[in-house]
C-alpha cells in the first residue's frame, strides 16, 4: 500500500489523513502509547509525522532523545517533521513582566510554563529554546532543520500567542532520503 501515513502526536482531536498518537486514550485516538516507545510500528512508516506541545513534557536527556529517535525510525526517508513547542525564551521574557500582568494573566503563564497539570501527562519536564530544540532535532539525525513562524495546518498550539505575542518554537526537519 503506497498510500501515505501521516503520524500526529499528541493531537487532541480527529484529523483527515492523519493517525492520531496520544498516551491517553480517546474517541479520536488511533495508537494508544507513550512517544518514546514505538516499538508497535515498523521502521520507515509514516511519511508526515507533527507535533504541537508534547516535546516539553518530556525529560532532558533519554525521554527527549528518545521520542526524537523514536519519530525519527519511523519516518520513511524524505520524511518532513513539524514540531512545536512552548518557546522558553519568550516565556522567560514575559516572565520578567510579569508585575505589569493581571492574576489571570500569570494564571496562563504559568500554565504555559509548567502545564495545566489536570493530569499526569501534562506537567513540562523541559524549557526549550530554538538552539535547543534544533540540536535535539540535529542529534536524532534530522536534517534541513528550519525555523517559522507557524504550520498553518491545524488549529493547535504552533500558532500560540500569549496577549499578542507569539510564544511558539516551530520547526520542520526532514529525515535523509539515505
Amino acid at each position: 500500500d503506497d498510500k501515505p501515513r501521516r503520524l500526529l502526536v499528541g493531537g487532541d482531536k480527529a484529523e483527515a489523513g492523519w493517525e492520531i498518537l496520544d498516551i491517553r486514550q480517546g474517541d479520536h485516538v488511533d495508537h494508544v502509547c507513550d512517544t518514546v516507545d514505538l516499538s508497535s510500528f515498523e521502521d520507515n512508516t509514516f511519511t508526515d509525522i507533527y507535533s504541537s506541545f508534547v516535546l516539553q513534557t518530556c525529560c532532558f536527556g533519554f525521554r527527549l532523545e528518545e521520542a526524537l529517535r523514536q519519530w525519527f525510525r519511523v519516518s520513511k526517508p524524505g520524511a518532513n517533521l513539524f514540531v512545536s513547542v512552548p518557546n522558553l525564551e519568550v516565556l522567560a521574557k514575559i516572565y520578567m513582566q510579569r508585575a505589569s500582568l493581571s492574576m489571570e494573566e500569570n494564571q496562563e503563564l504559568a500554565y504555559l510554563i509548567y502545564g495545566r497539570q489536570e493530569h499526569e501527562h501534562d506537567f513540562h519536564n523541559v524549557g526549550l529554546t530554538p538552539e535547543f530544540l534544533q540540536v535535539y532535532i540535529r542529534s536524532a539525525g534530522y536534517e534541513k532543520i528550519t525555523r517559522v513562524k507557524e504550520f498553518g495546518l491545524f488549529n493547535d498550539s504552533s500558532s500560540r500567542t500569549f496577549k499578542d505575542v507569539p510564544i511558539s518554537l516551530n520547526f520542520t526537519a526532514q529525515k535523509p532520503l539515505s
